[in-house]
């Protein structure tokens, strides 16, 4: 069920700059592929900026990131109570105090990924239980109101602003050099450059050499492919589901190699909402 774009009467105003940077599209989707870039970011963070502070009382690189998790836990909860009709008003927090006392300092990049992806996992799960009633629903936190609906637009926002604030402030360009060069793509890199696209081309074009090209591809909900000119490969980045290719149907996961032959009918059914690939076409 695609969430519908809240109201700013949905939510504190406090809130409307994380929203404002979330894209048009499905936002369960979103918080799917923020995964993928969350990690690949971690372990791009160079070693000795991992506890660095850029001025004095702010947050550590690593205490930055325990508080997108903290947050997204403690909004995930707001989302569970006011989804089951629970009219508590629910108390507000201190998030400087959370992120000081969270020992993220001391903690590894794994274990920071571990957590990341087990809260962010459950926090999908949990939404796709909602059905309209329940993200139309409001409740009562730090004495304002807040719908449903309007937490995961705050929690994909929150993510893209804390990511942003690290990379410019923190790293000051650092990371952001190796992954422009022209001979490498990540799937973060593949990712921004998909959203660019026209929200109704489900890919992109990456590389475009003599004998192959490079393509990523995310298709939502149908893969309405047809039959291609050219030998195709499809190394599946993330997702599963189930591929038919020449009247044959096998399961696929991320991490799987699948090859076409030119003119051959397949397409990926029945596959999860973090689903996408990389295509190679030979020439």
């Amino acid at each position: 069920m695609k969430i519908p774009r809240p109201q700013p009467s949905e939510y504190a105003p406090y809130y409307q700059p994380f929203v404002d940077l979330v894209p048009e599209g499905d936002v369960l989707r979103m918080l799917n592929l923020q995964k993928i870039g969350f990690s690949e970011f971690l372990y791009s963070i160079p070693d000795d900026k991992w506890t660095y502070h850029y001025a004095p009382g702010k947050f550590s690189v690593a205490e930055v990131l325990s508080h997108i998790i903290d947050t997204e836990r403690i909004f995930t909860y707001r989302a569970l109570r006011f989804a089951r009709n629970d009219q508590t008003a629910l108390p507000g927090y201190d998030q400087d105090e959370l992120a000081v006392m969270s020992g993220a300092d001391f903690r590894s990049k794994s274990s920071i990924e571990t957590e990341y992806l087990t809260v962010r996992n459950a926090t999908i799960e949990l939404f796709r239980t909602f059905d309209e009633a329940s993200l139309n629903r409001v409740g009562t936190a730090s004495d304002r109101e807040l719908s449903v609906r309007a937490i995961p637009y705050i929690l994909v926002g929150h993510e893209l602003h804390h990511l942003e604030v690290i990379k410019q402030r923190y790293l000051k360009g650092e990371v952001a050099m190796a992954s422009e060069l022209p001979w490498r793509f990540s799937m973060v890199r593949a990712v921004k450059e998909l959203q660019k696209q026209n929200q109704r081309t489900p890919f992109v074009q990456l590389m475009n050499e003599q004998e192959f090209t490079v393509e990523w591809y995310a298709p939502q909900g149908i893969d309405s492919q047809t039959p291609h000119l050219e030998d195709e490969l499809y190394i599946v980045a993330s997702g599963s589901g189930t591929f038919e290719n020449g009247g044959q149907t096998v399961p696929f996961s991320a991490g799987d190699v699948l090859f076409v032959p030119a003119g051959q009918e397949h397409r990926f059914v029945n596959f999860s909402d973090d689903f996408a690939t990389w295509v190679v076409f030979f020439k």
